[in-house]
């Protein structure tokens, strides 16, 4: 006979790494399947860097996980010995009146998140309109997205999780209490699954209540004729600008993830991108694209950035009203758990996201306030 694992937990990026951790952690026997390798470029967190900020314009009902998210961080640093999270701050520009300017104010204020002045340092070298708004957030910083995954991933096997690279799922079904999981080299059986495949989660399932959409997102990285000692501690940064939805952001100067002693700014655009439905080759960058981020550079950027060096992609799920899904799946016979849907936002907060799905697997419900989260809201 076969041998039942405890959880099947397809898709280890992201969530899927955090997710085999926190259930390994928790006692389970655990087999996790990636179908390109740990740490790839095919789905949401390639590209280096993310952004992690508590002052959360996107919806307040998040900063709750956000407080958990930070401990995991900790979590993560204190039981590998590794940095990955990295508090620079994070300096706002933009209108008072900008939806996200207010949003930001608003979490801050509600939630007792310190705001103050920007480093007169980076003020000078950011050229913005004289009725603009600027302001820190100390609190907030980046993490770096593969070196994160990774380390999940290792904490996940010294618990004794079962780790299946390079092999792709393409069908999963219930029966009996029991699920089996059919892959390219094989199949597998557990009591239950995780469904954290990112950007291939329409391959998997059927949700008629969301169906996710996969969008492209540009990635920029630009160089600076600045000395490293001018600008290599300065925050990261958002900008929003009047001609564009969403906001602008980037990082601080780092090293170059193409050219060893190289040091590059990426930059990047959080807003719904073009949306695609072959998301495995890479795709032309359009001229819309590459308009958009000169306009940017040359309006607020010109004492900072010296010439855009080099374009990436990577691919973001959404869901229909760009939050998270976090859910047992409906009609599975409590047997199949989603992690899905988090839309260009999410990363910051896979230590909790990892926390929430042992929840949903082991006890059926999480203590943590996740409600806004469910499937159920778009039944309503």
């Amino acid at each position: 006979m076969k041998k039942i694992y405890d959880v099947i937990v397809i898709g280890l990026g992201s969530m899927g790494s955090s997710s085999i951790y926190h259930l390994a952690s928790r006692g389970l026997e655990v087999l996790g399947i990636e179908q390109f390798g740990i740490g790839n470029s095919k789905g949401s967190h390639s590209g280096q860097s993310r952004l992690v900020r508590k002052a959360y314009f996107e919806h307040t009902d998040y900063i709750p996980l956000l407080n958990k998210a930070y401990e995991g961080w900790d979590h993560l640093e204190a039981i590998t010995g590794k940095q990955l999270y990295y508090p620079t701050g994070i300096a706002y520009f933009g209108d008072p009146e900008n939806e996200i300017i207010r949003g930001v104010r608003d979490a801050a204020t509600q939630y007792s998140i310190p705001l103050s002045d920007i480093p007169g340092n980076f003020e000078r070298l950011i050229d913005t309109p004289a009725h603009y708004t600027s302001f820190l957030e100390g609190n907030a910083g980046y993490v770096f997205t593969i070196e994160a995954i990774q380390a999940y991933v290792e904490a996940a096997k010294l618990k004794g999780a079962n780790i299946l690279n390079h092999e792709k799922v393409e069908e999963v079904t219930e029966s009996e209490g029991v699920c089996d999981v059919i892959t390219n080299k094989g199949g597998y059986k557990a009591k239950k699954v995780v469904f954290t495949a990112g950007a291939y989660i329409n391959e998997l399932l059927e949700i008629p209540a969301s169906k996710f959409e996969v969008t492209q997102q540009t990635l920029w990285w630009a160089s600076s004729d600045k000395p490293d000692s001018e600008i290599s501690d300065l925050p990261c940064w958002v900008i929003t600008d009047e001609n564009y939805d969403g906001l602008f952001y980037g990082f601080p100067l780092l090293n170059s993830p193409f050219k060893k002693g190289e040091k590059l700014i990426k930059i990047a655009h959080h807003v719904k991108g073009e949306i695609v439905e072959q998301h495995n080759d890479k795709r032309i960058i359009s001229d819309k694209e590459l308009n958009k981020i000169e306009y940017i550079v040359n309006k607020y950027m010109d004492n900072y950035i010296n010439q855009i060096k080099s374009v990436t992609e990577c691919f973001y799920t959404y869901s229909k009203d760009g939050h998270f899904v976090l859910d047992i799946i409906p009609n599975s016979n409590e047997k199949f758990v989603i992690a899905s849907g988090f839309s260009g936002h999410g990363f910051k907060f896979i230590p909790v996201v990892g926390e929430i799905i042992a929840d949903l697997v082991i006890d059926g419900s999480s203590s943590l306030p996740i409600e806004f989260l469910s499937l159920q809201r778009f039944n309503s």
